[in-house]
């Protein structure tokens, strides 16, 4: 008797679950720091416009729920649940598919979360996967305190043409030395404030020859309650999987969720007086 799965994917009746094949994966990494990956999901979710196809089950993840998290996009009393699956309109030009994780990996449950989450995109058959993340802005070193908060860590397994699209956009690439010069007590060479991404991308690291899928991590040091980061890396992370001749986002739209986001609000002169 066959074991039940453990990510499943539920797809809405005029979806096919085969559609999903040979496009690219961007998923963010749960239990990192500020939630900046599932905040810059949720900003290419709203901007571009993404139609959900799907839901994923899994107990590796609490479950939640809530409404009306893009607002004028999908209207009002919308119910929206823990993981839920995201891709462009069919008549876009870019290949995608976008999962949101809404909730925290259960304690105890990343390295088996990682697992099987490998197991599935492997079967379903994703040609690239970025993992979009945030790490901790504080635990950098000088120099890196002097450049731009963007980082990219592909594995090694298979080349990729993200890595190589990062690389032409002067994206600069987590290097061995840079890592041990700001984290030494990790073994992974993730960031800390990563959540369970090394636990991804350990998974990614040790693929079988001959099904290899290129995992590459999009990731921003970050400082907790700055939403204009997720932003940023949400922008960053759209350059990566746009081709040359994509036009690029004039204006990226703030969900509708973020309307109470702690942070939110600019600091005025008024708030010092």
């Amino acid at each position: 008797m066959t074991a039940p799965a453990l990510i499943e994917f539920q797809p809405v009746p005029s979806f096919a679950e085969r559609s999903l094949r040979g496009t690219m994966l961007v998923i963010p990494a749960p239990n990192a720091l500020g939630n900046l990956g599932q905040l810059a999901v949720d900003a290419l979710i709203s901007t571009l416009k993404l139609q959900r196809i799907g839901f994923i089950d899994t107990p590796f993840i609490a479950p939640v729920c809530g409404i009306d998290s893009y607002g004028e996009h999908e209207g009002e009393g919308v119910l929206h649940t823990t993981v839920e699956v995201y891709a462009p309109a069919s008549d876009s030009e870019l290949h995608l598919t976008v999962v949101q994780i809404r909730s925290p990996v259960q304690p105890r449950k990343a390295v088996a979360f990682a697992k099987h989450l490998k197991t599935w995109i492997t079967e379903v058959g994703f040609s690239d996967v970025v993992l979009v993340t945030g790490a901790d802005a504080g635990r950098r070193d000088d120099s890196q305190m002097a450049t731009e908060p963007l980082r990219v860590l592909p594995t090694a397994s298979s080349p990729s043409r993200l890595l190589d699209r990062a690389t032409e956009l002067g994206i600069t690439v987590l290097g061995t030395d840079e890592m041990k010069r700001a984290w030494v007590t990790k073994p992974s060479p993730v960031p800390p404030g990563a959540g369970v991404s090394r636990f991804v991308f350990d998974e990614f690291s040790t693929q079988e020859s001959g099904n290899e899928i290129p995992l590459l991590i999009a990731l921003w040091f970050a400082n907790d309650g700055d939403p204009t980061q997720a932003l940023q890396l949400a922008s960053a992370v759209f350059r990566i999987i746009s081709s040359k001749d994509t036009p690029p986002v004039e204006e990226w739209k703030v969900p509708a969720s973020w309307s109470f986001l702690y942070g939110s609000q600019r600091f005025t002169k008024e708030l010092f007086q």
